[in-house]
């Protein structure tokens, strides 16, 4: 584009051809875009699944209103789960200690390691024997 259109580009800029509109729609997928991206960078895969279930129950009403397309009886149902799901999922305390892989202070490793650290008799409460006479 560039090398073939470098004097149309020059002339007019990259945004030749563009009307409000696609100007619109262009911004609105960047946006999206960047949202994406954060979305996966900080949540986790529960609320990126609810997320992805919340945009698709948006997307479903903003079609209805904006092109008259009529929802059917399943998706009232399918909305309402999501939404139900959505508010569980919200309203769940979450615990203190919830993960497998979570990062734990040094004391705590250390307390789940110490009976490691004694001799194998004295973790078995039984004497190897050697020495006794």
């Amino acid at each position: 584009m560039v090398v073939q259109d470098h004097a149309a580009l020059a002339e007019d800029g990259p945004w030749r051809g563009f009307d409000s509109v696609a100007r619109l729609v262009l911004v609105s997928h960047v946006l999206g875009g960047l949202l994406v991206g954060l979305t996966v960078k900080v949540a986790d895969s529960v609320v990126k699944t609810f997320a992805v279930g919340i945009a698709l129950v948006i997307s479903c009403i903003g079609s209805a209103i904006l092109f008259g397309s009529s929802l059917a009886q399943q998706f009232v149902v399918g909305v309402s789960l999501v939404v139900m799901a959505t508010v569980v999922y919200a309203l769940q305390p979450i615990p203190e200690r919830c993960c497998v892989g979570a990062v734990q202070p040094v004391s705590v490793i250390e307390e789940h390691l110490s009976p490691l650290k004694q001799p194998v008799e004295d973790r078995t409460g039984v004497d190897s024997g050697e020495g006794s006479s």
